[in-house]
């Protein structure tokens, strides 16, 4: 084989190594999260068509990661939310790393120090039950919900991860 051959070989298998090698697990776990993704937005459709009232006056911020963040807002856009009154708050996620963007991960304090740096976050925080360890009931580093509050100084509620409690969380805060 000639050099010339070697070397468009050699290249070959760089950008094939390149290319995250994906088993059978780690694609259902994709599409399991593509899943939930999915029910959570037809269940959220279908809840807030059966939504009645008003939202109390007062703005409200939803916490999330940085990877649902534009489907909530277009959700509550969609669903007649004004985003000015219910804002919706992508956090970064430095504890593990940018690359995780899923709310369930987050920290009190990755969620802290994103929040302190809104002007006005408004009547009351809504936190996804899933960034809580079940059964403390406070953050990957043990910051509970209580800190966060006290820190940020406005109420933090923690919300199941269902449409139904989010909708019931942003009409009770």
């Amino acid at each position: 084989m000639s050099s010339v051959a070697i070397a468009a070989a050699d290249a070959g298998d760089q950008r094939r190594s390149n290319v995250p090698q994906l088993s059978t697990h780690d694609l259902k776990a994709m599409l399991r999260k593509m899943l939930l993704v999915r029910r959570f937005e037809d269940g959220f459709v279908r809840a807030a068509a059966r939504r009645r009232g008003s939202v109390p006056s007062g703005a409200v911020t939803v916490v999330t990661g940085e990877m649902f963040a534009p489907r909530l807002n277009s959700l509550l856009v969609h669903g007649g939310f004004d985003p000015a009154t219910i804002r919706v708050a992508a956090v970064r996620n430095d504890f593990f790393g940018p690359a995780i963007g899923v709310a369930g991960l987050l920290t009190g304090r990755d969620i802290q120090r994103h929040l302190a740096t809104q002007a006005d976050l408004g009547r009351a925080v809504l936190v996804p039950a899933a960034a809580l360890r079940d059964v403390d009931g406070v953050f990957l580093d043990d910051l509970t919900p209580d800190d966060l509050a006290r820190d940020l100084g406005v109420p933090v509620k923690v919300v199941a991860s269902t449409p139904g409690a989010l909708l019931k969380a942003i009409r009770d805060a």
